[in-house]
C-alpha cells in the first residue's frame, strides 16, 4: 500500500519565482490496484511520480510504501529501494543505445549487486513476459518504438518490485502500439504489481481501475 500524507513538492522556495508543484496532497493507493494519474501540463504528475519512485524528495508530507516512509531515507537506503521496490517506465524508454536489449534489462540488477546465474534468470524471465525473448541481442537501435517500450518495462519488471511506474508510457507510440503496450501493464497487474500510469491518454485512463486528476497541485 501508498499512504501519502500531506505531500508538498515547492521549487525556489522562499524566491520570487517559486512553484508549488505539490500541494498537501492526501492519496492512498492500494496493493495491487491500476491507477491513472491525469491531468494538465504542470498539473504535477510527474513530480508525485518521482517522488514516489525516490527520484526526487518532497519539501513536506509523508509517503509510506508498504510502512517504509521513503521521505525519511538515507541516500544508501533510497538507492537500494529504487533498485528492488519500485520499477519505473519512461516516455523516452531511457534506453541505452550501445547496449543489447538483453544488456539494457540486465543493467539495474547489475547495480544491486546480484549474482551472474540470478541476474540471467530474471532477465529471460522478463523478456518473455513482455513477448521479446528473442530479441535479447538485437541493439535498441534496431527496434521499433513498442519494442523498445517492451524493452523499457522489462527492464522495470526484472527485480520484481512492489510498483510499477510509468511515466506517458503510450505518448510517444501510435495507437494500435499504445494498446498493446497497455495490455502489458494490465498484464502486470494481473499478476499482482500496483501500476501506476501518468497519461493524456483517455482511452488509457478510463480503462484503469481508478483515475486520480491533477489541477494545480492538487487532488481534484
Amino acid at each position: 500500500m501508498i499512504t501519502i500524507e500531506k505531500l508538498s513538492k515547492v521549487y525556489n522556495q522562499g524566491m520570487p519565482d517559486e512553484v508549488r508543484a505539490l500541494d498537501e496532497i492526501c492519496l492512498t493507493i492500494n496493493d495491487g490496484e491500476l491507477v491513472a494519474i491525469v491531468g494538465a501540463s504542470g498539473a504535477g504528475k510527474s513530480t508525485l511520480m518521482h517522488i514516489i519512485c525516490g527520484a526526487d524528495k518532497a519539501t513536506d508530507g509523508i509517503v509510506a510504501v508498504n510502512g517504509c516512509n521513503i521521505s525519511s531515507l538515507n541516500d544508501k537506503a533510497l538507492s537500494e529501494y529504487r533498485s528492488k521496490k519500485v520499477g519505473t517506465v519512461f516516455q523516452d524508454f531511457a534506453l541505452i543505445n550501445e547496449l543489447t536489449v538483453y544488456e539494457n534489462v540486465e543493467l539495474p540488477l547489475i547495480f544491486s549487486n546480484m549474482k551472474s546465474k540470478e541476474r540471467k534468470n530474471k532477465v529471460q524471465d522478463a523478456l518473455e513476459k513482455m513477448k521479446i525473448g528473442n530479441l535479447g541481442k538485437r541493439k535498441i537501435t534496431q527496434l521499433s518504438g513498442g519494442q523498445k517500450q517492451r524493452t523499457a518495462i522489462a527492464r522495470a519488471i526484472a527485480n520484481d518490485p512492489l510498483v510499477v511506474l510509468a511515466d506517458e508510457p503510450t505518448g510517444a507510440l501510435d495507437s494500435k502500439t499504445g494498446n498493446i503496450i497497455f495490455s502489458c501493464f494490465k498484464e502486470i497487474n494481473e499478476m499482482g504489481k500496483t501500476v501506476i500510469i501518468i497519461t493524456h491518454n483517455n482511452n488509457i485512463s478510463q480503462r484503469c481501475d481508478r483515475l486520480i486528476q491533477l489541477k494545480d497541485g492538487r487532488i481534484v
